[in-house]
């Protein structure tokens, strides 16, 4: 039969079906800085401002001071290491 396509039947059952729900990845407080940062525009972060771990970086806030946005400035591990207190736990 020309045209005919064959429809193969499912036969998984309704909760192999369901995408895993895999874990939401979330910044977890690490620590917290043991030295001062400047950036030109941004307010400067001081000695204990929170650092965060978030994938394979690490970051903490900075806040522009034209307009008051917050945003991340983030560091490979291996760089920002050395400036970190962390919290064990």
């Amino acid at each position: 039969m020309r045209g005919f396509k064959s429809h193969s039947v499912d036969t998984r059952s309704k909760k192999q079906l369901k995408p895993d729900k895999k874990k939401e990845e979330v910044p977890e407080l690490i620590g917290h800085l043991n030295k001062e940062f400047g950036y030109n525009n941004f307010e400067p972060i001081v000695a204990g401002s929170p650092v965060y771990s978030f994938k394979d970086k690490y970051y903490f806030e900075i806040t522009n001071t034209k307009n008051g946005l917050k945003s991340n400035q983030t560091f490979y591990k291996e760089t920002l290491t050395p400036c970190i207190n962390f919290i064990f736990g």
